[in-house]
């Protein structure tokens, strides 16, 4: 069985996995956003969107 938590105040979620009743696995997937790095995109390419971040999922196991 697996059960799932969701945080949305801290935009991560937790899969709990369980075997009879007990604990076996936990993972946790997180978004984390990151500043662009200047030399990623030259500025025509950069900012069209207005944004200057990107995000990841990052998983916990």
């Amino acid at each position: 069985m697996v059960e799932v938590v969701v945080d949305e105040l801290n935009l991560r979620a937790q899969f709990q996995v369980l075997q009879e009743g007990k604990l076996e696995f936990i993972c946790e997937v997180r978004r984390r956003g990151y500043s662009m790095s200047d030399f990623s995109f030259s500025e025509s390419d950069r900012d069209i969107d207005g944004y200057d971040h990107y995000y990841l999922a990052d998983k916990l196991l």
